[in-house]
Protein backbone atom coordinates (compact mmCIF):
# COMPACT_ATOMS: atom_id res chain seq x y z
CA UNK A 1 0.00 0.00 0.00
CA UNK A 2 1.15 3.53 -0.78
CA UNK A 3 2.70 5.47 2.08
CA UNK A 4 0.39 8.44 1.41
CA UNK A 5 -2.63 6.17 1.92
CA UNK A 6 -1.20 4.96 5.25
CA UNK A 7 -0.63 8.60 6.16
CA UNK A 8 -4.23 9.62 5.41
CA UNK A 9 -5.63 6.62 7.27
CA UNK A 10 -3.48 7.44 10.30
CA UNK A 11 -4.96 10.99 10.35
CA UNK A 12 -8.53 9.66 10.30
CA UNK A 13 -7.69 7.14 13.01
CA UNK A 14 -6.10 9.88 15.12
CA UNK A 15 -9.19 12.10 14.77
CA UNK A 16 -11.35 9.20 15.97
CA UNK A 17 -9.12 8.84 19.02
CA UNK A 18 -9.81 12.47 19.84
CA UNK A 19 -13.44 11.50 20.44
CA UNK A 20 -14.96 11.95 16.98
CA UNK A 21 -17.19 8.97 16.19
CA UNK A 22 -17.67 8.12 12.52
CA UNK A 23 -18.08 11.21 10.30
CA UNK A 24 -15.44 9.83 7.94
CA UNK A 25 -16.79 11.64 4.87
CA UNK A 26 -16.73 14.92 6.76
CA UNK A 27 -13.22 14.31 8.09
CA UNK A 28 -11.85 13.67 4.60
CA UNK A 29 -13.67 16.67 3.14
CA UNK A 30 -12.48 19.02 5.88
CA UNK A 31 -8.89 17.77 5.62
CA UNK A 32 -8.82 18.84 1.99
CA UNK A 33 -10.42 22.22 2.65
CA UNK A 34 -8.05 22.95 5.55
CA UNK A 35 -5.03 21.96 3.46
CA UNK A 36 -5.82 24.76 1.01
CA UNK A 37 -4.22 27.12 3.51
CA UNK A 38 -0.86 25.75 2.31
CA UNK A 39 -1.52 25.94 -1.45
CA UNK A 40 0.15 29.12 -2.67
CA UNK A 41 -1.44 29.03 -6.12
CA UNK A 42 -5.03 28.27 -5.07
CA UNK A 43 -8.00 30.52 -5.75
CA UNK A 44 -9.55 32.35 -2.81
CA UNK A 45 -13.07 31.02 -3.43
CA UNK A 46 -11.95 27.40 -3.00
CA UNK A 47 -11.32 27.61 0.75
CA UNK A 48 -14.75 28.46 2.18
CA UNK A 49 -16.97 25.89 3.89
CA UNK A 50 -20.26 25.82 5.79
CA UNK A 51 -21.20 22.86 7.96
CA UNK A 52 -24.98 23.08 7.78
CA UNK A 53 -26.93 20.66 9.93
CA UNK A 54 -29.23 20.32 12.91
CA UNK A 55 -28.44 21.82 16.30
CA UNK A 56 -26.69 19.25 18.47
CA UNK A 57 -25.26 17.30 15.52
CA UNK A 58 -21.70 18.10 16.61
CA UNK A 59 -20.66 20.57 13.91
CA UNK A 60 -18.38 22.72 16.04
CA UNK A 61 -17.02 19.76 18.00
CA UNK A 62 -15.89 18.24 14.71
CA UNK A 63 -14.35 21.47 13.42
CA UNK A 64 -12.42 22.22 16.60
CA UNK A 65 -11.08 18.68 16.99
CA UNK A 66 -9.87 18.41 13.40
CA UNK A 67 -8.41 21.91 13.28
CA UNK A 68 -6.69 21.69 16.67
CA UNK A 69 -5.04 18.48 15.55
CA UNK A 70 -4.11 19.45 11.99
CA UNK A 71 -3.40 23.19 12.27
CA UNK A 72 -0.80 24.86 14.54
CA UNK A 73 -2.46 26.83 17.36
CA UNK A 74 -1.01 30.09 16.03
CA UNK A 75 -2.82 29.55 12.71
CA UNK A 76 -6.27 28.60 14.03
CA UNK A 77 -8.79 31.19 15.21
CA UNK A 78 -12.16 30.02 16.54
CA UNK A 79 -15.03 32.22 17.78
CA UNK A 80 -18.40 31.26 19.17
CA UNK A 81 -19.71 34.75 18.48
CA UNK A 82 -18.31 37.49 16.25
CA UNK A 83 -19.74 40.57 14.59
CA UNK A 84 -19.06 41.10 10.92
CA UNK A 85 -17.57 44.55 11.55
CA UNK A 86 -15.09 43.17 14.11
CA UNK A 87 -13.39 41.23 11.31
CA UNK A 88 -12.38 44.56 9.75
CA UNK A 89 -10.05 45.35 12.62
CA UNK A 90 -8.25 42.07 13.21
CA UNK A 91 -5.04 43.37 11.68
CA UNK A 92 -3.17 40.17 10.79
CA UNK A 93 -1.99 38.47 7.63
CA UNK A 94 -4.64 35.79 7.13
CA UNK A 95 -2.59 33.67 4.73
CA UNK A 96 -2.02 30.17 6.12
CA UNK A 97 -4.72 30.61 8.77
CA UNK A 98 -8.04 28.89 9.44
CA UNK A 99 -10.94 30.95 10.81
CA UNK A 100 -13.83 29.06 12.43
CA UNK A 101 -17.07 31.00 13.02
CA UNK A 102 -19.56 29.12 15.16
CA UNK A 103 -23.34 29.11 14.63
CA UNK A 104 -23.53 32.19 12.40
CA UNK A 105 -26.83 33.94 11.71
CA UNK A 106 -28.69 33.08 8.52
CA UNK A 107 -27.66 36.27 6.67
CA UNK A 108 -24.12 36.54 8.08
CA UNK A 109 -22.43 35.10 4.98
CA UNK A 110 -23.94 37.87 2.84
CA UNK A 111 -22.47 40.82 4.75
CA UNK A 112 -19.85 42.86 2.91
CA UNK A 113 -16.95 42.02 5.26
CA UNK A 114 -17.46 38.27 5.03
CA UNK A 115 -17.88 38.48 1.26
CA UNK A 116 -14.55 40.28 1.11
CA UNK A 117 -12.82 37.70 3.32
CA UNK A 118 -14.33 34.84 1.31
CA UNK A 119 -12.87 36.27 -1.88
CA UNK A 120 -9.54 38.03 -1.52
CA UNK A 121 -7.71 40.42 0.73
CA UNK A 122 -8.66 43.96 -0.18
CA UNK A 123 -9.01 47.54 1.00
CA UNK A 124 -12.18 48.69 2.74
CA UNK A 125 -13.34 52.23 3.31
CA UNK A 126 -15.13 52.52 6.66
CA UNK A 127 -16.40 55.36 8.78
CA UNK A 128 -14.62 56.41 11.96
CA UNK A 129 -17.63 57.56 14.02
CA UNK A 130 -15.46 59.28 16.62
CA UNK A 131 -13.62 61.53 14.18
CA UNK A 132 -16.32 61.45 11.49
CA UNK A 133 -13.78 60.60 8.84
CA UNK A 134 -13.32 57.80 6.30
CA UNK A 135 -10.63 55.27 7.18
CA UNK A 136 -9.03 52.80 4.81
CA UNK A 137 -8.56 49.31 6.26
CA UNK A 138 -6.53 46.71 4.41
CA UNK A 139 -7.48 43.05 4.90
CA UNK A 140 -4.31 41.10 4.18
CA UNK A 141 -4.45 37.56 2.88
CA UNK A 142 -7.21 34.96 2.86
CA UNK A 143 -7.95 32.40 5.61
CA UNK A 144 -9.67 29.09 5.15
CA UNK A 145 -13.15 30.09 6.33
CA UNK A 146 -15.25 27.47 8.13
CA UNK A 147 -18.68 28.51 9.37
CA UNK A 148 -21.30 26.38 11.11
CA UNK A 149 -25.02 27.03 10.90
CA UNK A 150 -28.35 25.30 10.41
CA UNK A 151 -29.91 27.90 8.13
CA UNK A 152 -27.18 30.23 6.85
CA UNK A 153 -27.87 31.09 3.23
CA UNK A 154 -25.94 32.82 0.50
CA UNK A 155 -27.30 35.26 -2.05
CA UNK A 156 -26.84 34.99 -5.80
CA UNK A 157 -23.46 36.71 -5.64
CA UNK A 158 -22.17 34.34 -2.97
CA UNK A 159 -23.18 31.02 -4.54
CA UNK A 160 -19.79 30.26 -6.05
CA UNK A 161 -17.90 31.22 -2.87
CA UNK A 162 -19.24 28.63 -0.43
CA UNK A 163 -19.53 24.86 -0.22
CA UNK A 164 -21.91 23.15 2.19
CA UNK A 165 -21.21 19.94 4.07
CA UNK A 166 -23.61 17.64 5.95
CA UNK A 167 -22.92 15.55 9.02
CA UNK A 168 -24.24 12.05 9.67
CA UNK A 169 -27.49 12.55 11.59
CA UNK A 170 -28.82 8.99 11.27
CA UNK A 171 -30.11 6.96 14.21
CA UNK A 172 -27.22 4.55 13.66
CA UNK A 173 -24.69 7.37 14.09
CA UNK A 174 -26.47 8.67 17.22
CA UNK A 175 -26.39 5.18 18.72
CA UNK A 176 -22.67 4.87 18.02
CA UNK A 177 -21.97 8.22 19.66
CA UNK A 178 -24.03 7.42 22.76
CA UNK A 179 -22.36 4.03 23.17
CA UNK A 180 -18.83 5.26 22.50
CA UNK A 181 -16.42 5.16 25.43
CA UNK A 182 -13.52 7.16 24.10
CA UNK A 183 -10.84 8.67 26.30
CA UNK A 184 -9.43 11.43 24.08
CA UNK A 185 -5.82 10.82 23.13
CA UNK A 186 -3.61 13.01 20.94
CA UNK A 187 -1.10 11.41 18.57
CA UNK A 188 1.66 13.94 19.25
CA UNK A 189 4.06 12.50 16.69
CA UNK A 190 1.56 12.70 13.84
CA UNK A 191 0.38 16.11 15.01
CA UNK A 192 3.99 17.34 14.82
CA UNK A 193 4.24 16.12 11.22
CA UNK A 194 1.00 17.92 10.28
CA UNK A 195 2.02 21.14 12.02
CA UNK A 196 5.33 21.03 10.17
CA UNK A 197 3.83 20.92 6.67
CA UNK A 198 5.00 23.75 4.40
CA UNK A 199 3.22 25.81 1.78
CA UNK A 200 3.87 25.14 -1.90
CA UNK A 201 2.85 25.96 -5.41
CA UNK A 202 1.44 22.79 -6.95
CA UNK A 203 1.55 21.73 -10.58
CA UNK A 204 -0.91 19.23 -12.08
CA UNK A 205 0.80 17.49 -15.01
CA UNK A 206 -2.50 15.88 -16.11
CA UNK A 207 -4.59 19.08 -15.85
CA UNK A 208 -5.70 19.09 -19.51
CA UNK A 209 -7.03 15.56 -19.21
CA UNK A 210 -8.92 16.43 -16.02
CA UNK A 211 -10.53 19.49 -17.57
CA UNK A 212 -11.66 17.44 -20.57
CA UNK A 213 -13.98 15.26 -18.43
CA UNK A 214 -15.71 18.01 -16.43
CA UNK A 215 -19.45 18.52 -17.12
CA UNK A 216 -20.41 21.37 -19.43
CA UNK A 217 -22.85 23.12 -17.12
CA UNK A 218 -22.88 26.75 -16.00
CA UNK A 219 -21.96 25.84 -12.44
CA UNK A 220 -18.77 24.16 -13.60
CA UNK A 221 -17.38 27.47 -14.86
CA UNK A 222 -16.42 28.32 -11.28
CA UNK A 223 -16.43 24.81 -9.78
CA UNK A 224 -13.63 23.81 -12.18
CA UNK A 225 -11.31 26.16 -10.28
CA UNK A 226 -12.22 24.53 -6.97
CA UNK A 227 -11.73 21.02 -8.30
CA UNK A 228 -8.22 21.74 -9.51
CA UNK A 229 -7.46 23.37 -6.15
CA UNK A 230 -8.65 20.23 -4.33
CA UNK A 231 -6.10 18.24 -6.32
CA UNK A 232 -3.45 20.72 -5.22
CA UNK A 233 -4.62 20.52 -1.59
CA UNK A 234 -4.27 16.74 -1.57
CA UNK A 235 -0.73 17.03 -2.92
CA UNK A 236 0.21 19.56 -0.21
CA UNK A 237 -1.30 17.40 2.53
CA UNK A 238 0.72 14.44 1.22
CA UNK A 239 3.79 16.57 0.46
CA UNK A 240 6.19 14.18 2.19
CA UNK A 241 5.27 11.61 -0.48
CA UNK A 242 5.35 13.93 -3.50
CA UNK A 243 8.20 15.06 -5.73
CA UNK A 244 9.06 18.63 -6.69
CA UNK A 245 9.92 19.98 -10.12
CA UNK A 246 12.99 22.11 -10.89
CA UNK A 247 11.23 25.28 -9.74
CA UNK A 248 10.38 23.78 -6.34
CA UNK A 249 6.68 23.21 -7.02
CA UNK A 250 5.03 20.02 -5.80
CA UNK A 251 3.86 17.64 -8.51
CA UNK A 252 0.34 16.24 -8.03
CA UNK A 253 -0.34 12.54 -8.63
CA UNK A 254 -3.40 10.56 -9.70
CA UNK A 255 -4.26 9.73 -6.10
CA UNK A 256 -4.76 13.47 -5.59
CA UNK A 257 -7.28 13.48 -8.45
CA UNK A 258 -9.26 10.65 -6.82
CA UNK A 259 -9.19 12.37 -3.43
CA UNK A 260 -10.40 15.57 -5.08
CA UNK A 261 -13.23 13.92 -7.01
CA UNK A 262 -14.41 12.19 -3.83
CA UNK A 263 -14.59 15.49 -1.94
CA UNK A 264 -16.12 17.20 -4.98
CA UNK A 265 -18.96 14.70 -4.75
CA UNK A 266 -19.37 15.28 -1.01
CA UNK A 267 -19.86 18.98 -1.72
CA UNK A 268 -22.42 18.18 -4.46
CA UNK A 269 -20.30 20.19 -6.87
CA UNK A 270 -20.59 18.08 -10.02
CA UNK A 271 -24.30 18.72 -10.41
CA UNK A 272 -25.18 21.92 -8.58
CA UNK A 273 -24.10 24.47 -6.01
CA UNK A 274 -24.49 23.25 -2.46
CA UNK A 275 -27.60 23.80 -0.39
CA UNK A 276 -28.04 24.39 3.31
CA UNK A 277 -29.93 21.78 5.31
CA UNK A 278 -33.32 23.54 5.04
CA UNK A 279 -32.98 24.12 1.28
CA UNK A 280 -32.07 20.49 0.73
CA UNK A 281 -35.07 19.32 2.76
CA UNK A 282 -37.36 21.54 0.69
CA UNK A 283 -35.87 20.16 -2.53
CA UNK A 284 -36.37 16.59 -1.29
CA UNK A 285 -39.97 17.46 -0.40
CA UNK A 286 -40.62 18.57 -3.99
CA UNK A 287 -38.93 15.44 -5.39
CA UNK A 288 -40.85 13.05 -3.13
CA UNK A 289 -44.30 14.57 -3.57
CA UNK A 290 -45.32 12.04 -6.23
CA UNK A 291 -46.69 14.82 -8.43
CA UNK A 292 -45.33 16.45 -11.56
CA UNK A 293 -45.46 19.78 -9.73
CA UNK A 294 -46.60 21.00 -6.30
CA UNK A 295 -48.18 24.28 -5.19
CA UNK A 296 -46.38 26.60 -2.81
CA UNK A 297 -49.03 25.95 -0.14
CA UNK A 298 -48.06 22.25 -0.16
CA UNK A 299 -44.46 23.18 0.62
CA UNK A 300 -45.52 25.57 3.39
CA UNK A 301 -47.82 22.95 4.97
CA UNK A 302 -45.26 20.15 4.86
CA UNK A 303 -42.06 21.99 5.79
CA UNK A 304 -40.80 23.71 8.92
CA UNK A 305 -40.22 27.12 7.34
CA UNK A 306 -42.44 30.12 6.78
CA UNK A 307 -44.19 30.98 3.52
CA UNK A 308 -41.78 33.87 2.99
CA UNK A 309 -38.80 31.54 3.44
CA UNK A 310 -40.32 28.93 1.10
CA UNK A 311 -40.56 31.54 -1.67
CA UNK A 312 -36.97 32.62 -0.95
CA UNK A 313 -35.65 29.05 -1.09
CA UNK A 314 -37.62 28.23 -4.25
CA UNK A 315 -35.96 31.24 -5.89
CA UNK A 316 -32.56 29.91 -4.83
CA UNK A 317 -33.37 26.45 -6.19
CA UNK A 318 -34.36 28.10 -9.47
CA UNK A 319 -31.04 29.90 -9.48
CA UNK A 320 -29.26 26.55 -9.02
CA UNK A 321 -31.30 25.26 -12.00
CA UNK A 322 -32.74 22.49 -9.82
CA UNK A 323 -36.41 23.48 -10.10
CA UNK A 324 -38.70 25.35 -12.40
CA UNK A 325 -42.01 27.07 -11.74
CA UNK A 326 -45.30 27.25 -13.61
CA UNK A 327 -48.65 28.88 -12.92
CA UNK A 328 -51.96 26.99 -12.84
CA UNK A 329 -55.47 28.15 -12.13
CA UNK A 330 -56.63 27.20 -8.66
CA UNK A 331 -60.40 27.05 -8.10
CA UNK A 332 -60.21 27.48 -4.33
CA UNK A 333 -58.10 30.60 -4.71
CA UNK A 334 -59.93 31.67 -7.91
CA UNK A 335 -56.63 32.68 -9.49
CA UNK A 336 -53.42 31.30 -10.93
CA UNK A 337 -50.91 30.19 -8.31
CA UNK A 338 -47.29 29.06 -8.45
CA UNK A 339 -46.39 25.39 -8.80
CA UNK A 340 -42.84 24.05 -8.47
CA UNK A 341 -41.32 21.09 -10.33
CA UNK A 342 -37.94 19.35 -10.37
CA UNK A 343 -35.96 19.93 -13.55
CA UNK A 344 -34.72 17.00 -15.60
CA UNK A 345 -31.27 18.60 -15.66
CA UNK A 346 -30.73 17.69 -12.00
CA UNK A 347 -27.81 15.30 -11.63
CA UNK A 348 -25.27 14.33 -9.02
CA UNK A 349 -22.51 11.93 -9.89
CA UNK A 350 -18.89 11.10 -9.38
CA UNK A 351 -16.46 12.39 -11.96
CA UNK A 352 -14.94 9.50 -13.97
CA UNK A 353 -11.98 7.35 -13.02
CA UNK A 354 -9.05 8.39 -15.19
CA UNK A 355 -6.20 6.36 -13.75
CA UNK A 356 -6.24 3.66 -11.08
CA UNK A 357 -4.88 4.79 -7.71
CA UNK A 358 -4.84 3.47 -4.15
CA UNK A 359 -7.42 5.96 -2.88
CA UNK A 360 -10.14 3.31 -3.09
CA UNK A 361 -7.97 1.15 -0.80
CA UNK A 362 -8.13 3.92 1.81
CA UNK A 363 -11.94 4.01 1.60
CA UNK A 364 -12.14 0.22 1.91
CA UNK A 365 -10.00 0.36 5.05
CA UNK A 366 -12.23 3.05 6.54
CA UNK A 367 -15.36 1.01 5.75
CA UNK A 368 -13.85 -2.06 7.41
CA UNK A 369 -13.09 0.03 10.50
CA UNK A 370 -16.66 1.37 10.53
CA UNK A 371 -18.15 -2.13 10.38
CA UNK A 372 -16.02 -3.24 13.33
CA UNK A 373 -17.49 -0.40 15.39
CA UNK A 374 -21.12 -0.98 14.44
CA UNK A 375 -21.44 1.55 11.61
CA UNK A 376 -22.53 0.83 8.05
CA UNK A 377 -20.01 1.09 5.20
CA UNK A 378 -20.43 4.34 3.28
CA UNK A 379 -17.80 4.19 0.54
CA UNK A 380 -18.65 0.96 -1.29
CA UNK A 381 -20.13 2.77 -4.29
CA UNK A 382 -17.10 5.00 -4.89
CA UNK A 383 -14.65 4.43 -7.70
CA UNK A 384 -16.61 2.98 -10.57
Amino acid sequence: MSKDIDFLYSIINAVHKLGVVGEDMSILSMLLKISLRLVNNSDAISSNLVLSDFSGSGKDFLVRNICNFVVPASCFKSYSRVSDKALNYYGIDWNGNVLHLEDVDKDFLNCSVVKTMASNGSSLLVTDSANKTAVEIVIVGKPVLIATSFNATVDEEGIRRWDYLRLDTTIEQSKAIVRALVKPMVNKKLQGVLHGLRSFDVVIPFEKRVVSVLPYNINMRSEKVKFLDYIRASAVLCQNYRKCDKSGSLIAEWMDYDFARFVFYCFNSSGFSSLNRQQEELFELIKSSGSDSVPIRYLVANSNVSEKTVYKYVNMLKLFNLVGVEYKFDESANKEIMYVFVKDTYSLQYLPVLMKSDFSVLLNRIDAFRVRYGLSPVFNDFGS
